[in-house]
């Protein structure tokens, strides 16, 4: 007695969302089988589209059928069958096999008798069409969006996909929970003072991000994996690809192209973070001078005769992870301390000389401002010549004369468009940022001021964290070798410094007079200035 076989299939992407759902198909089908007397043999079911072959079920079904002596298929449409050609091959060589003895549907029986059998292989290929159709109008739909400035996708953490908009012309806005969450991370990453391991656990830790839920899926914490993927998508500076090709968006981004550039070059520095039961004022920031992995600290304890009192000492030294024979000796840290604030001497200005200094800086800022209005015309200029190498570029690619790509070829053209794309871009952010440039600048010059004439007090009457920012933000590159700390000091602190030792020809500060006793041709704001131009 030959089988009757349920097939019921919905797929989850757009082809079959006005369809039935697979409950429905099978209640619907169940129904048939009553009102022909038919008992079902099984039931077949699976959410996958039928656009390529490949599909478990089905297979399990095909497979059942051919090792049989015949069977009958219950299903709503032909098209829950197949919608690509092996697969409605396969099913009318079975038809004309007569291993499927017939195809029953709500509407319709199809068998192997001549007629049907070519009905049916006219609505395979009709099925078959209605998705060539539909890739069509979905890849149309997508470059239309993408010529926009609009990434035809799922948002990266930090922004949100629109609702309600219309489709075709859903933009992508900022998460205004997470978006400066991000941003922080990024912070960290360009401060140069944290791995991306320890990025992903104060991530997840302090800041509370996770992954973009899924569905109904469960929230997931952020791997380093998922880090390292945030931090090498150009999304985040105003870019996406798109068919290889790079396309300027218009999201806000939320950096600079320059800024990705620089953390892409900082991405190989992979440190593993390190569970820490103290926290030490300068650990992660020192190198060892000799072989150059990193200064650990720890505390040791002491009991001091006579009183039994027990004091505690910080010591550090190089962790001997590169070089187990490495010959440096530790230093106790308030040695080091002691270099740092020598150091901060040197660039202290007396704050009774702020007030002459953030005036002068009124003065200096109409100088900066007049040079940002020239800086601006060049970048306008170089703005329109890449606007226009862009056109040509098109240009050439689409001329009649380069039909078999002789003259440019996809490969070339797309990485010459890249290129300019981004070049553009870098532009378009220059000229959006220099009207504030100069207020900017000025702000980071008085910024400096205000550390030469605050951080020696601070770092001598501050916490271990206070301590720590001012050292960090105080140079770069700092190492150790032989008990003498060495760094490359920030540029602007060092500009200060000069300018204090040509005042003072190296003696102390004089006291301020009536006009606060700074010759304007001997002061270093104009310099200073120059550092953040």
């Amino acid at each position: 007695m030959p089988h009757y076989f349920l097939y019921a299939r919905k797929s989850t992407e757009s082809e079959d969302r006005q369809l039935l759902s697979i409950e429905s198909q099978v209640k619907e089908l169940e129904a048939l089988a009553r009102k022909r007397n038919i008992t079902i043999s099984r039931i077949y079911t699976e959410a996958k589209s039928a656009k390529a072959p490949g599909r478990p079920v089905f297979g399990q079904l095909m497979k059942t059928i051919r090792a049989g002596s015949g069977a009958h298929i219950l299903c709503w449409k032909l098209d829950r069958l197949s919608r690509n050609p092996i697969d409605s091959g396969n099913v009318n060589w079975a038809l004309m096999e007569r291993k499927v003895l017939s195809i029953l549907t709500p509407d319709k029986e199809y068998t192997d008798a001549g007629d049907e059998q070519f009905l049916a292989q006219i609505e395979f290929g009709i099925a078959q069409k209605f998705l060539a159709d539909l890739k069509k109008n979905v890849i149309r739909g997508l470059n239309a969006k993408v010529e926009k400035g609009w990434f035809p996708g799922r948002a990266p953490i930090g922004y949100l996909n629109e609702k309600g908009a219309e489709k075709g012309s859903k933009r992508i806005l900022t998460n205004l929970d997470t978006f400066p969450l991000v941003r922080k991370m990024w912070d960290m990453i360009l401060s140069e003072k944290y791995s991306v391991a320890e990025v992903s656990r104060i991530a997840g830790e302090n800041l509370g991000l996770t992954l973009p839920k899924k569905g109904n899926g469960n929230v997931k914490p952020l791997s380093l994996s998922a880090i390292y993927r945030i931090l090498s998508n150009p999304f985040y500076c105003g870019l996406f690809p798109y068919r290889k090709q790079l396309f300027q968006g218009k999201h806000t981004p939320m950096i600079t192209v320059e800024e990705f550039e620089r953390v892409q070059g900082l991405l190989g520095r992979k440190e593993r973070p390190r569970s820490k039961k103290h926290f030490f004022a300068f650990t992660g920031l020192i190198r060892c001078g000799e072989c150059g992995a990193m200064v650990t600290a720890e505390e040791k304890s002491k009991i001091l005769k006579g009183t039994g009192q027990r004091k505690a000492y910080i010591y550090y030294h190089c962790t001997k992870r590169r070089n187990p024979n490495c010959s440096q000796p530790c230093i106790e840290e308030h040695k080091l301390k002691a270099q740092v604030d020598s150091f901060l001497k040197g660039v202290t200005l007396p704050p009774e000389y702020l007030d002459w200094i953030f005036r002068h800086l009124e003065v200096v800022s109409g100088k900066e401002q007049a040079k940002a209005f020239s800086a601006k015309d060049g970048l306008q200029k170089q703005h329109a010549f890449n606007s226009r190498q862009l056109a040509n570029l098109l240009d050439l690619k689409i001329s009649p004369q380069n039909v078999d790509g002789n003259l440019l070829s996809n490969q070339e053209y797309i990485a010459k468009k890249n290129a300019l794309v981004q070049e553009k871009l870098r532009l378009e952010q220059q000229l959006n940022s220099d009207e504030q440039s100069a207020a900017e600048t000025i702000d980071l010059t008085r910024q400096a001021f205000q550390f030469a004439a605050y951080a020696r007090f601070w770092f001598a009457k501050g916490d271990r964290e206070r301590q720590r920012a001012i050292f960090a933000s105080a140079g770069s590159n700092y190492t150790l070798l032989d008990g003498s700390l060495r760094f490359d000091a920030l540029k602007p602190l060092m500009v200060i410094k000069e300018g204090l030792d040509r005042l003072n020809g190296g003696h102390e500060w004089l006291e301020p007079t009536g006009n606060h006793g700074i010759p304007i041709q001997m002061d270093p704001t104009t310099s200073l200035i120059s550092v953040w131009s």
